[in-house]
């Protein structure tokens, strides 16, 4: 006597279950993935800025409270400031 073949239903429904299966491990791994690469690019945000932060300490001489800022300083900053604006503003669009 032959054995009784497994039902079409039966089959289709175990192959759909590992489609779903799947897909739901891909979407967890995909998931994963872009946390990681998120947290990576802002850390090298950061890092961007505290440098744009040392540099700025460092190319202007330390004020005291009286000492009033000049133009020329003023505007030496707002540059510097500016271009580490597009700095991270290019890194941001790039995600």
């Amino acid at each position: 006597m032959e054995k009784p073949s497994t039902p079409r239903r039966v089959r289709n429904g175990r192959k759909t279950l590992f489609v779903v299966a799947a897909v739901g491990v891909s979407a967890v791994a995909a998931l994963f993935f872009a946390l990681k690469v998120e947290a990576q690019q802002e850390s090298a945000i950061a890092a961007s800025f505290a440098a744009a932060v040392q540099s700025m300490k460092t190319a202007r001489p330390q004020q005291s409270a009286g000492q009033t800022v000049t133009p020329e300083q003023s505007e030496q900053l707002l540059q510097q400031f500016m271009e580490w604006r597009q700095k991270t503003g290019s890194a941001e669009t790039s995600q």
